[in-house]
């Protein structure tokens, strides 16, 4: 999924309501306000696995409450004042999402800002792990 663009949210992938398995593939320069990469509304479960997100612009480039965000390779990913956005968290629980690799290999002052969870909104979400 390569070279999409709107002007709402979800440039590669829009889920809106049901039951979506985004497995291995490659999401790259795509551009949205929100969710570049893939925009997940609430009242989704989505499953997010093996996939290498990469090069795509707007607010974050994974966008919502994911029941599976894992083994992701996520990185030059920016939003519009070139700061790095790989992902916008919306649940309000703690999310544990391992063994992705955001960029770099073992700085976490790197890969925090990128995040953006209950450690940005003031524990109006919950905390990715």
């Amino acid at each position: 999924m390569s070279n999409c663009e709107t002007d709402s949210n979800g440039g590669g992938i829009y889920v809106d309501n049901g039951f979506v398995s985004i497995l291995q593939n490659t999401i790259t320069s795509n551009t949205s306000v929100d969710g570049s990469a893939i925009y997940a509304e609430n009242n989704t479960s989505v499953s997010v696995r093996g996939n290498i997100i990469t090069n795509n612009s707007g607010n974050y480039a994974a966008w919502g409450d994911f029941t599976e965000f894992t083994m992701n390779n996520l990185y030059y990913n920016f939003n519009s004042d070139g700061e790095s956005a790989n992902l916008r968290y919306t649940g309000v629980e703690a999310a544990s999402y391992p063994y992705n690799f955001w960029g770099t290999r073992n700085d976490q002052n790197n890969i925090d800002p990128s995040i953006y969870d209950n450690n940005e909104s003031e524990s109006a979400v919950g905390e990715v792990n």
